[in-house]
């Protein structure tokens, strides 16, 4: 009995050992090919260049896919990133914000699906990695969002072992067995290029399903950590924009069964806590509704589309610049 007691535990633990050097192995690997990947391409152009800009956006892909950021006079750099919450905002701005003294402008998103829950507990590996997330900072999370946090500091160890980062590695991996390069997007100062494709109203309500379907529309996590952005960069002297990048119509549709413009400036630009610390919103969700030869995805622009919207939005940015340097000399 002792024999096979013995001989059981000696195999659970040859079984552990060997999954963890699996998954060693594994990020050792992914070490080498993350370099590779829209976020680190993105860093490391900013990084280049962050005692320059002048004008900063973030968020997620919507705006990834829609601001070119050589339309503008100003030095600008597209610093967003797919799927990014408020949370994973909040924090890479709070890491970089003291080393850009020209800093003047940080534009936020403001879309139907900005503070919706179903990305609310989502905060991926790069942003423990890259060090943006501290051990003080996972304590204040960890008081917000509970285990979960400890959780994801964990995973963010062993990263390439995870669903989200496991396709890319493995597309990757495939593309360099058949000796073709990965297609990965073109980055212009942090501006994804892509081309334009077909788009269903099947996939428009998928993705509005996918976005808003059985979530808190105004989930609380996210605002707190909108408004700690807000206050971070008026305590900085840097004001803040809040960008609404244009939707197809039909994703729009689908969307208004859960949430409307109406409701979402109601939430967030009348309320005396945000309002105040808000120099301005461009409101340009509904701008290209019909245009769908404009769009890549029904919330995403395509190169096209970034054109015509970049010009529109680089001169609402200059005449703010503007009113910003007059009301400094006064």
């Amino acid at each position: 009995m002792g024999y096979h007691i013995k001989t059981i535990a000696k195999g659970m633990l040859i079984g552990a050992l060997s999954f963890i050097l699996f998954c060693l192995f594994l990020e050792f690997v992914y070490g080498y090919i993350r370099h590779e990947s829209v976020f680190a391409r993105t860093v490391t152009d900013f990084e280049g260049r962050k005692d320059e800009i002048e004008v900063l956006f973030l968020g997620p892909s919507d705006v990834k896919r829609s601001i070119i950021p050589a339309a503008f006079d100003q030095k600008a750099f597209n610093f967003s990133n797919a799927g990014e919450n408020s949370i994973e905002t909040y924090h890479r701005l709070k890491y970089y914000i003291d080393d850009m003294p020209r800093l003047k402008v940080v534009v936020l998103p403001l879309s139907l699906a900005t503070f919706s829950s179903f990305i609310t507990d989502r905060i991926r590996p790069e942003y423990y990695k890259y060090g943006y997330i501290t051990y003080a900072d996972l304590w204040q999370l960890y008081n917000v969002k509970g285990a979960i946090i400890l959780k994801q500091k964990f995973l963010s160890f062993f990263s390439a072992m995870q669903k989200e980062q496991m396709m890319p590695f493995l597309m990757y991996m495939d593309s360099l067995s058949r000796g073709v390069s990965f297609n990965s997007p073109t980055l212009i100062d942090g501006y994804a290029r892509s081309n334009s494709v077909a788009v269903t109203k099947g996939f428009a309500s998928d993705r509005a399903r996918w976005h808003l379907e059985g979530s808190d529309v105004f989930d609380e996590d996210l605002l707190l950590y909108f408004e700690k952005t807000l206050r971070l960069c008026n305590a900085k002297g840097i004001s803040v924009v809040l960008l609404s990048c244009p939707y197809r119509d039909d994703y729009l549709l689908y969307a208004g069964r859960y949430i409307d413009k109406d409701a979402l400036h109601k939430k967030v630009l009348e309320d005396p806590g945000y309002s105040g610390l808000i120099y301005r919103h461009l409101d340009y969700l509904d701008l290209y509704a019909d245009e769908h030869d404009l769009f890549r995805e029904p919330d995403h622009l395509n190169h096209k589309g970034a054109v015509k919207f970049s010009r529109l939005v680089a001169e609402d940015i200059s005449g703010m610049m503007e009113d910003l340097d007059k009301n400094q000399q006064h």
